[in-house]
């Protein structure tokens, strides 16, 4: 049964026939989001900034691996978080976000690769950023859905 955001229960469900709690709902996108993004700030968006000579691509490369495992665990905690299987708008939330987080693995593979080959960099970060892009797209469609699903943001 698909159960919409004024239908969650206010409070915490004790048994699996229950739907979940809006306090569930809240915490369990806080959760991605904040991770999702805070994973990017300092694992991306500070390392690059931090990148001035070719000996700085080490501490990049380091970073992209450090990425790709904290992706690679909220992925599993998207697909594992009943949260998230709660009702058509809490689905959506996780194939958009699993969707985002896929397009951004995809960026770091590029920049990881083009490290690995001595690539010029600024021709890599240039080739990645439609893809970054895609990614933005569809992290703003998942936090639609999780709006749709009764998520507040702070």
């Amino acid at each position: 049964m698909i159960r919409t955001h004024l239908q969650l229960k206010k409070t915490p469900s004790k048994n699996k026939d229950d739907s979940v709690s809006k306090e569930d709902v809240q915490k369990s996108v806080d959760k991605v989001v904040k991770e999702y993004d805070s994973s990017w700030q300092t694992n991306w968006k500070d390392a690059w900034s931090e990148t001035k000579t070719k000996a700085d691509l080490s501490s990049l490369r380091s970073n992209m691996d450090n990425l790709t495992i904290k992706y690679d665990s909220l992925k599993n905690y998207l697909s594992t978080n009943e949260v998230f299987k709660e009702n058509e708008d809490l689905q959506n939330f996780s194939r958009k976000m699993t969707e985002s987080i896929n397009l951004r693995l995809q960026s770091i593979k590029q920049i990881s690769t083009a490290i690995d080959n001595n690539e010029d960099m600024t021709q890599a970060s240039d080739n990645v950023v439609e893809t970054v892009k895609q990614a933005d797209t569809a992290l703003i469609q998942a936090i639609a859905s999780a709006l749709q699903a009764g998520y507040e943001t702070n």
